[in-house]
């Protein structure tokens, strides 16, 4: 659907410019205002059609920038990876430093040099620790904390 969607804009486009509208560029990506017609366009029905493509650019714009900073916020997007060289004895409570600035929502395992299960250990996490929990002795281990 939104290929079609696209494929329109660029359609619109193309017959205002085929009918004898004249686009100059004023802008650079990612600005709405990047076309607009010359004040020579005589034909109504086409300095119309140019202006709805330019209000649904528009509200496009702001939707996209709104999703994109929504994104941006999204834990996952903020996280640091961790080593850990060796976890201790099978579940012990060990802890990781981290620099997020903020008490992480959670962790992956992205790393790890024996089949395990690593677990959140149930003592609180702060903005500068985390403390887990491994059920196999001795396990390095790499964590994307988020």
């Amino acid at each position: 659907m939104r290929k079609t969607l696209i494929l329109i804009v660029f359609i619109t486009i193309y017959g205002l410019t085929t009918y004898g509208a004249k686009l100059q560029r004023t802008q650079l990506f990612p600005s709405t205002m990047r076309l607009q017609p010359s004040d020579d366009i005589k034909d109504p029905h086409i300095k119309y059609q140019f202006t709805q493509v330019k209000e649904w650019a528009m509200k496009l714009q702001q939707f996209l920038d709104t999703t994109f900073r929504k994104v941006a916020e999204i834990p996952f997007n903020q996280s640091e990876s961790l080593t850990v060289a060796d976890s201790g004895n099978a579940n012990a409570e060990f802890s990781i430093t981290h620099h997020l600035g903020r008490t992480p929502n959670g962790f992956i395992i992205t790393k790890s040099d024996k089949a395990c299960s690593v677990y959140d250990s149930g003592t609180s996490w702060t903005t500068s620790l985390i403390y887990l929990k491994c059920d196999a002795a001795n396990t390095a281990l790499t964590l994307s904390v988020f």
